[in-house]
């Protein structure tokens, strides 16, 4: 994986339900040396749709990293 803002974007899955926090991530994200594009699920069930391509989802695009709560 090369880290530059050329080719492929980074696929980044996150789960949160803060919508604030969500918003710092992207702001974080956006001012990265990484071209990414940032997926995001608000609670457990969508994240299970998303990864399984359920629903809405379908066309879910597979993530390269997992975001996931501080505690782990």
């Amino acid at each position: 994986m090369t880290l530059k803002k050329e080719g492929k974007p980074i696929e980044i899955f996150l789960v949160e339900d803060n919508s604030g926090d969500i918003r710092l991530s992207r702001e974080a994200l956006h001012g990265s040396k990484v071209r990414n594009r940032l997926s995001v699920a608000e609670n457990g069930a969508a994240a299970v749709a998303f990864l399984r391509k359920k629903g809405k989802y379908r066309a879910a695009p597979r993530p390269d990293l997992r975001a996931s709560g501080a505690g782990l």
